[in-house]
């Protein structure tokens, strides 16, 4: 069984709608079921900005929004559906700034990792607060002059809550201060993480080497 997340434009705001389906692989094809859809509502609304991403945990399926800033979200939340998108509640969620674009699975403590994006075209957009990761962690040293973040950052979950876990973010190096706008990502065994950008700047498929000990 296969789970999407979909944007579309619902009378000038920006929806999602969740759908499943079912992957043949015999015939290397993937047949949506039309029945299953569902809509997940958000606690704010903003154009172009939606689910990008699905957590399942314990057999339940938790879409993720882009965005969680603190100037745009006072009560942070997401969704909790059934294996069948059937809606059961909402539980909180951090407030943390910039994009988030997708994340890992769960481990068995609880744990994922996210894409944690900023493109500087979207400053005036997402009005970032101050960022306490970088007051708390610091920054990584490509980033020091650069207006772009990009970073993967850990989540815990339990009790119905998620939160920020204690590990420090991985900040990806910049190339010559651009922003590459990473979109999917997916943990490698224990020897790292997959991540993959869109067509900005262009498509790339990278390696992060990181020890999950």
């Amino acid at each position: 069984r296969v789970y999407f997340t979909i944007e579309y434009m619902d009378l000038d705001e920006t929806s999602t709608i969740l759908i499943s389906g079912k992957i043949d692989s015999t015939n290397n094809s993937i047949t949506l079921d039309e029945s299953s859809i569902a809509k997940d509502s958000a606690n704010i609304s903003m154009f172009n900005i939606s689910d990008e991403s699905i957590l399942l945990y314990q057999n339940k399926l938790i879409p993720i929004y882009e965005v969680f800033g603190k100037n745009l979200n006072s009560n942070p939340q997401v969704s909790i559906f059934d294996e069948n998108l059937k809606f059961i509640k909402r539980i909180s969620f951090p407030n943390i700034e910039y994009r988030i674009t997708d994340v890992t699975s769960v481990d068995n403590s609880g744990n994922f990792w996210a894409i944690n994006y900023l493109y500087p075209g979207d400053n005036k957009k997402l009005n970032p607060a101050k960022d306490e990761l970088i007051s708390k962690y610091g920054i990584g040293k490509s980033h020091f002059d650069a207006e772009p973040i990009e970073r993967l950052v850990e989540f815990n979950i339990k009790n119905e809550e998620i939160i920020l876990s204690s590990t420090p973010p991985i900040y990806l190096k910049l190339q010559n201060s651009e922003s590459r706008n990473w979109e999917g990502i997916a943990k490698l065994d224990k020897k790292g993480f997959i991540i993959a950008t869109d067509t900005f700047p262009k498509t790339i498929l990278a390696f992060i080497k990181y020890n999950f000990e």
